[in-house]
């Protein structure tokens, strides 16, 4: 039997609507300790960043756990805008050995030219 499972557990969650550029911010705390580097937490927003013309969003995702030293954090942007569509995704974590690591995926199509592009 795992250890955590008679302990009580607790979840905190907050979030906000329509705050400025944010559309939806939000944090959720799930511990299952008295320990605070035993709280599982996760950090999330959408924001939308558009501007003369331009339709653009970002979300932002980041979870993090101390005691395990978990962190992650993935960003994603979508934007459109004169005949073009782009979109990216980043991912940033820590290894089992403290190490920092990133993975990135950009894309774009020229509607015009019917191009497609990814890197």
């Amino acid at each position: 039997m795992l250890s955590f499972v008679l302990k009580e557990i607790s979840v905190k969650s907050e979030q906000a609507v329509s705050n400025g550029q944010a559309v939806f911010d939000g944090l959720t705390e799930l511990s299952y300790s008295t320990h605070p580097e035993k709280t599982l937490r996760m950090v999330y927003s959408l924001e939308d960043t558009s501007a003369d013309g331009t339709t653009n969003h970002t979300l932002n995702f980041v979870m993090s756990h101390p005691q395990t030293n978990t962190n992650i954090k993935l960003t994603s942007a979508f934007g459109v805008s004169y005949g073009r569509c782009t979109g990216n995704v980043q991912v940033e974590y820590l290894t089992d050995r403290k190490e920092e690591k990133k993975l990135a995926l950009n894309c774009e199509y020229n509607n015009l030219k019917k191009d497609l592009q990814l890197q």
